[in-house]
C-alpha cells in the first residue's frame, strides 16, 4: 500500500513538468539523515549508544594521532621565497 502510495506521488511529480519540485524530491532522496551507525569497538563488540560510539572514536583516534608536545616549529629556516618587492 505505502509503495502503491510512492510510485503515484512519483509519476504525479514527473506528470506535473515541475523541474524545481523534481529536484528537491531527488535531493531529499539523495541525504541521508541517517547520521553515525552502529560501530564495532576493540572487543569487537558492536556499539550503537551515543557515549559508546564517541569512546570507540576516541580509542581509535588515541591510537594513530600523536601527543603534542608544545614544540612549534622554527618558522624563519622554512621561508623559501624572498617577498620583498
Amino acid at each position: 500500500m505505502v509503495l502503491n502510495y510512492e510510485i503515484k506521488k512519483e509519476r504525479n511529480l514527473i506528470a506535473s513538468n515541475n523541474a524545481g519540485q523534481f529536484f528537491n524530491f531527488v535531493h531529499k532522496k539523495l541525504s541521508s539523515k541517517s547520521g553515525i551507525g552502529a560501530l564495532w569497538n576493540t572487543a569487537g563488540k558492536l556499539v550503537s549508544g551515543d557515549k559508546q560510539r564517541a569512546d570507540t572514536f576516541n580509542t581509535y583516534f588515541n591510537s594513530v594521532c600523536k601527543k603534542d608536545n608544545g614544540d612549534l616549529p622554527n618558522t624563519e629556516q622554512q621561508k623559501m621565497f624572498n617577498y620583498n618587492l
